[in-house]
């Protein structure tokens, strides 16, 4: 008998906690409908229709058709969401608390815009948001999916255009007493316009994590990955950059960062454009040191370019720079001390079957050069390693005398 007793209680107390889970979503499923038809309307200017709410155990409250209209122009979307689906925690909702966990939108399009002026057009969204308590926004969920959505920006300040279509992106977070991490990725394809060239990728591949000591940025790990890059009369196929940052705020000169990247292939049509015009300078440079008659060349193609770099204790290094063409091959070593403020180089090459060989050694602005070149060449090879070694200097806050 006292077990039937102890079933039947279970039993009850089980509806009345389901009973009252459901009636305490739908209810803040209304609540929310109601901030989004008057509160969220008022605080933010902007007219905000919406289309059925509702709510099930799995996706939680799920809203359709969600257009916030532009401020500028009332007739205009700004943000429109197709479905969204706001899934929060079940034991603090029973207490009368909504806590959103997770956040999951699907066919979203949203148009950022920033102003000459620099203000960008969506600063107003922040009246709604939570407030953060700490630069970890805890308030936040601790998970925002989006799916086959479109992101597009307009600088006005730049005239730069940027568009990320068909895409999957994902934003997590993780806190902890110390600190925390954020965590980014993306994937669909990304065009849009930089420095007066456009461009457009087939596809973007991203993934980013940042970690947080104290409030404070202490390393980032990233990788991105572009399939089939063109960009006027440009065409990069497979790139793929990796970045290992560590200890970046360190008072100690403890950073350690590392990076690397790799092209599979780079074409260059036969157009005036920066990339080909720095090659045919090149291309000038080895003619007047080695006598030797570059031919022309309508169109240009690099295989398997790719480079690491790493900052360690007042140590810059690049190294294994590879390029290769059906015309040329080089390699490159160099190394900068930010501290003594020392370079060495080392390059080899061998381009129309003519093999070259450069080191140089000693300080950055006054190196010691081999072979012996022109006073002419001589200048240009100076010049240019130590406008590279001061925009490393600039990079990694090393000091110039």
């Amino acid at each position: 008998m006292a077990r039937k007793k102890t079933a039947v209680i279970s039993v009850l107390s089980a509806i009345l906690i389901i009973s009252g889970f459901y009636f305490g979503a739908r209810f803040a499923s209304t609540k929310i409908s109601n901030n989004f038809s008057s509160s969220y309307a008022k605080k933010l200017n902007r007219k905000i229709d919406f289309g059925k709410t509702s709510f099930s155990f799995i996706d939680g409250i799920v809203i359709s058709d969600i257009n916030i209209f532009s401020t500028n122009i009332p007739a205009k979307t700004a943000y429109s969401i197709k479905k969204t689906a706001i899934i929060f925690k079940a034991i603090p909702l029973l207490k009368g608390n909504l806590i959103v966990s997770k956040i999951k939108i699907n066919n979203a399009k949203f148009t950022l815009i920033r102003e000459k002026n620099g203000d960008w057009d969506f600063a107003d969204i922040q009246a709604v948001l939570p407030k953060p308590k700490d630069k970890f926004y805890s308030a936040w969920p601790k998970q925002i999916i989006a799916e086959d959505s479109e992101i597009f920006i307009i600088d006005k300040m730049s005239g730069n255009m940027w568009a990320l279509e068909n895409a999957d992106l994902k934003f997590s977070k993780r806190l902890s007493y110390y600190g925390g991490s954020f965590s980014i990725s993306c994937e669909g394809m990304f065009k849009g316009s930089f420095l007066n060239n456009s461009f457009m990728s087939k596809k973007i591949k991203s993934a980013i994590k940042a970690n947080f000591e104290n409030n404070n940025l202490n390393s980032s790990i990233g990788e991105i990955e572009l399939k089939d890059l063109s960009s006027d009369g440009i065409r990069f196929k497979n790139i793929n950059f990796k970045w290992d940052l560590f200890e970046i705020n360190s008072r100690e000169n403890k950073q350690n960062y590392k990076a690397e990247f790799k092209i599979e292939e780079i074409s260059t049509l036969n157009t005036d454009n920066p990339i080909r015009q720095n090659i045919a300078e090149a291309f000038k440079t080895f003619s007047k040191i080695y006598g030797k008659k570059i031919p022309d060349i309508n169109e240009l193609n690099f295989q398997d370019i790719s480079a690491k770099t790493s900052f360690h204790k007042d140590l810059f290094h690049i190294q294994d720079f590879k390029m290769n063409s059906d015309i040329s091959s080089l390699n490159a070593d160099f190394k900068l001390n930010t501290k003594t403020n020392k370079l060495d180089l080392d390059f080899k090459g061998n381009i129309l079957g003519k093999e070259m060989k450069i080191t140089a050694k000693g300080p950055y602005d006054n190196p010691h050069i081999k072979p012996e070149f022109s006073y002419t060449l001589r200048t240009k090879i100076t010049a240019f390693l130590k406008i590279l070694s001061e925009n490393i200097f600039d990079k990694t806050n090393g000091e110039k005398p």
